[in-house]
């Protein structure tokens, strides 16, 4: 633990074996390192080849970053003990935040937070990790959903209705209607595995600096809010 604080949102995997998760792909150089396999530039010209209006705004974003000397370490942020001494035991923290949202993201050694942490939660509680889940999703892409397994688009509609049938209903045989419509065999299944969607910046960015191993790991990462002290 350190003596600065750091708060962002994003969208990540908590208490995870950094060095071992077979979700992270380690070989691609691009997870902590000193000097990036692939360059802000490069990922400029990768978006600007989708071209669509969010990718080219998205572009636009690195650029700003690129001006200003930044590097990818401004979009992937990692903490806990187990990058610092190698301990296979420890778990960490990852959090993907895009380009285009640094600036409302993501801050450190911000005094209001520090003295806001001390008198909400208290002096002991307060310099310790978190990661907090946001089961929404985050703005601008609040209430937009998918199956965590394969990255399948749920309508929100879709996902009230089963949180109202949860809530209302007794019938099994509606129940089991529900689940069936949102491609779901079991009702804890659908519970488990429908979660907020990971947004088309984030995927984009995990897929040009090759973070994961799969397509899929990318699916189960989650927005949450997060502090950590380093």
């Amino acid at each position: 633990m350190g003596i600065y604080i750091h708060k962002a949102l994003g969208y990540g995997l908590k208490d995870i074996n950094f060095y071992i998760d077979s979700r992270l792909n380690l070989d691609s150089g691009n997870w902590g390192s000193e000097r990036y396999s692939k360059s802000f530039e490069g990922y400029q010209d990768f978006l600007l080849s989708k071209g669509t209006w969010e990718t080219k705004s998205e572009a636009a974003s690195v650029q700003k970053l690129i001006d200003k000397g930044k590097t990818l370490n401004e979009c992937i942020k990692i903490w806990d003990s187990s990058l610092d001494n190698d301990n296979l035991e420890e778990k960490s923290c990852i959090l993907l935040i895009p380009a285009s949202e640094i600036g409302n993201y993501y801050r450190s050694d911000d005094t209001l937070d520090y003295y806001n942490d001390m008198v909400e939660i208290g002096h002991e509680k307060a310099m310790a990790n978190s990661f907090k889940e946001i089961e929404t999703g985050i703005f601008p892409y609040e209430g937009t959903y998918a199956d965590s397994r394969t990255g399948r688009f749920i309508l929100r509609e879709a996902k009230q209705r089963w949180d109202y049938t949860k809530k209302f209903t007794m019938e099994q045989d509606v129940i089991d209607k529900i689940i069936l419509d949102l491609g779901f065999e079991t009702a804890e299944n659908a519970d488990t595995y429908i979660k907020p969607k990971v947004p088309e910046n984030i995927t984009l960015l995990a897929e040009y600096f090759d973070l994961f191993t799969s397509i899929d790991a990318v699916h189960q990462l989650t927005p949450a809010v997060a502090t950590w002290w380093e």
